[in-house]
């Protein structure tokens, strides 16, 4: 089951290997190889995530391609990937985006790896300050007040 986290993180590592052939059986060059796409999801103490809702993107048509879930140690592998720049997403039960990876490209018989970690809980309060400054600084600006001293001193001219 995926665990709730409130806040999704952005940590993703990606690597590129050429595929093998599989039991001695080589594709022609006349027809691509598709290629595929090995994900591990990771928590924020680097613990594999169960059973985590997968989705894999093409970031160039914005189409879904492909889902599936992670196994109990938070891997899963999506065959069959044809050429082209993707993302995998991490989703909760209602569809809604957990964590993203970073962006990879696959090409013809290459197989891409990629880590998505996710982020630990953070305070209900958080979000509110974080909210409270952004409003203070927009504030700020919109009165001509660009930085301020040390002193709390207006140092942008505007008085």
């Amino acid at each position: 089951m995926l665990r709730t986290i409130s806040v999704a993180a952005c940590c993703a590592a990606v690597f590129v290997c050429p595929a093998r052939a599989v039991d001695g059986v080589h594709a022609s060059e006349d027809a691509p190889v598709p290629g595929a796409v090995v994900c591990s999801v990771i928590d924020a103490r680097d613990n594999g995530v169960p059973d985590a809702a997968l989705r894999l993107r093409n970031v160039t048509t914005g189409r879904i391609d492909a889902t599936g879930r992670s196994n109990d140690e938070g891997r899963f592998t999506f065959e069959r990937v044809g050429r082209g720049s993707y993302i995998v997403e991490v989703v909760d039960r209602e569809g809604a985006i957990v964590a993203i990876g970073r962006t990879f490209t696959v090409a013809p018989g290459e197989t891409a790896a990629t880590v998505v970690r996710l982020a630990g809980r953070t305070r209900w309060f958080a979000g509110f300050f974080g909210n409270a400054a952004a409003a203070a600084v927009a504030s700020a600006a919109a009165l001509g007040v660009t930085a301020v001293a040390p002193t709390g001193q207006a140092v942008s001219g505007v008085r």
